[in-house]
């Protein structure tokens, strides 16, 4: 191959034609103009991904050499976000519509149908409808509200007052604002007010 071939092949724009992941280097075949050349594929330090086939691909040959060929992948006519603002950045996958947004101004915007978090042996998990904790101990600093029903298995215990604003019932069907006392000749035998003077 002469020096002019040699420099015509260094640089060109092909079709992936598919990628396996399994080895140390990840390896591919891309496709441009009929031909097929396998490739090593290069991405930056920290981003792992596995191109799906059709993407397009930068086809570098090393000394002009298609043997020693090394591919860069990306699809930027599939991609799932587009028009961002400058300096805005994500992670995508287009095959799932899933991505990661850093979008300008600082907020983070995540569409995905499932997050897990995982550190060490604790593990929080996000998906539709439902927020799962688990971990041995969680810990809240600050109020809490909570605009829906508390359920328990275990005991609540408390530091402080408890303010109810409608009525306690036990789980045998007690009221806390109308039992009755009976059989005690110190406590009051009609209903309690909230002071623990009788009704």
């Amino acid at each position: 191959m002469n020096l002019l071939q040699k420099l015509k092949n260094i640089v060109k724009v092909a079709r992936l034609v598919s990628s396996d992941d399994s080895g140390n280097y990840q390896r591919g075949v891309a496709s441009y103009m009929g031909k097929e050349v396998p490739m090593m594929l290069m991405k930056q330090y920290g981003v792992v991904s596995k191109p799906p086939a059709d993407s397009m691909c930068l086809l570098f040959a090393q000394n002009g050499q298609e043997s020693n060929a090394i591919g860069i992948v990306d699809d930027p006519k599939r991609r799932t976000l587009k028009d961002l603002a400058d300096g805005e950045a994500a992670l995508y996958n287009q095959i799932t519509g899933d991505y990661v947004y850093m979008k300008e101004g600082g907020e983070v915007e995540i569409k995905t149908p499932k997050v897990s978090i995982i550190v060490g042996s604790t593990t929080v998990t996000i998906e539709e409808g439902q927020v799962t904790i688990d971990a041995a101990d969680t810990e809240l600093n600050g109020n809490l509200q909570v605009n829906g029903t508390v359920t328990t298995t275990d005991t609540i215990t408390s530091g402080g007052d408890i303010t109810s604003g409608g009525d306690v019932l036990t789980d045998a069907g007690i009221s806390l604002d109308g039992h009755t006392h009976t059989g005690s000749p110190t406590a009051p035998t009609g209903a309690i007010s909230p002071t623990g003077a009788a009704l």
